[in-house]
């Protein structure tokens, strides 16, 4: 179930027609670029197309993740289990918010360039 409105919610959606423009692997985390709007990741991270699905660890991952890259975003929705971004090429980017997939206090940081709000998820 999405989350209602809220400020999050709705510097989140900012994020929507922007282009994956930068994925960096840190040692034991991922940072994500949107133009000005950028992730840190320290949770699980799963990638998804037609007909194909990787996580972080398998075979082909880092591959798939980097190949986002200059897509745009046309969705980007918030469930209990993580944030979902979903590009215009019918890709998708999950990162996970359960608890078992991330091994730091937090799932993610981000901080919004439009409010200068800082999220922690």
């Amino acid at each position: 179930m999405a989350e209602p409105y809220s400020p999050f919610s709705k510097d989140l959606q900012d994020v929507v027609g922007q282009r994956l423009s930068m994925v960096v692997f840190v040692m034991d985390y991922w940072q994500l670029g949107f133009n000005e709007h950028h992730f840190n990741v320290y949770s699980s991270i799963a990638v998804a197309g037609p007909g194909w699905r990787v996580r972080d660890g398998e075979p082909g991952f880092r591959d798939r993740l980097c190949e986002r890259l200059t897509y745009i975003v046309a969705a980007v929705s918030r469930c209990a289990d993580g944030l979902t971004f979903s590009f215009d090429d019918g890709s998708l980017i999950e990162i996970s918010m359960r608890e078992a997939d991330y091994v730091g206090p937090e799932a993610f940081e981000y901080r919004s360039p439009n409010s200068g709000r800082m999220y922690v998820g």
